[in-house]
């Protein structure tokens, strides 16, 4: 009597069956070894392989209770952006507020005579930034003293009011 399991037709075409994979390193062995517990490394990997191929490797629940924390992440998003909106437009009004403020302080300092403002000044102002060069090509003072002196003047008082500003390179109507 022959010892041993008894062949079930595999046996003569195992050569033809065998699959070599080699492992990236010791503890991705280990680790599968713990994966498979009492199921042979051969049948677990088999195993994974045609669960993964199937598409069988993520359960529904997984794919609903992924679902389901993504709808959430998505709402807590929106909430942020939300938020986000909500604290930038209060910061917008106190930066509007400070700068009223400033405005008022200068005019308690010191009494603001519309007269004393170049009319074409304003209008090119309101018209969109413009360098300083621009402005005193359409105030005519490239070439007078006087008029460079006035227009500055006249700047510094509407800057003051809080009617423009400058950044550095460009003056703005801001009202």
């Amino acid at each position: 009597m022959p010892r041993g399991r008894k062949n079930q037709g595999k046996t003569a075409t195992i050569k033809e069956r065998t699959v070599t994979v080699y492992v990236p390193d010791i503890e991705t062995l280990e680790l599968w070894k713990k994966k498979a517990g009492n199921m042979s490394l051969s049948k677990f990997v088999v195993k994974t392989v045609n669960d993964s191929i199937s598409g069988r490797g993520v359960s529904r629940e997984m794919v609903k209770e992924m679902e389901l924390r993504t709808s959430k992440l998505e709402a807590e998003c929106k909430r942020l952006r939300e938020r986000e909106a909500e604290l930038l437009s209060k910061l917008d009004a106190i930066y509007k507020e400070l700068k009223l403020c400033v405005a008022k302080g200068a005019a308690e300092n010191r009494e603001f005579d519309p007269y004393e403002i170049n009319r074409a000044l304003v209008e090119a102002l309101k018209s969109g930034k413009k360098t300083e060069e621009e402005l005193l090509e359409i105030m005519g003072a490239s070439d007078n003293p006087e008029a460079l002196r006035a227009l500055s003047r006249q700047l510094a008082a509407l800057m003051d009011f809080g009617f423009v500003e400058f950044d550095g390179r460009h003056w703005c109507w801001i009202l």
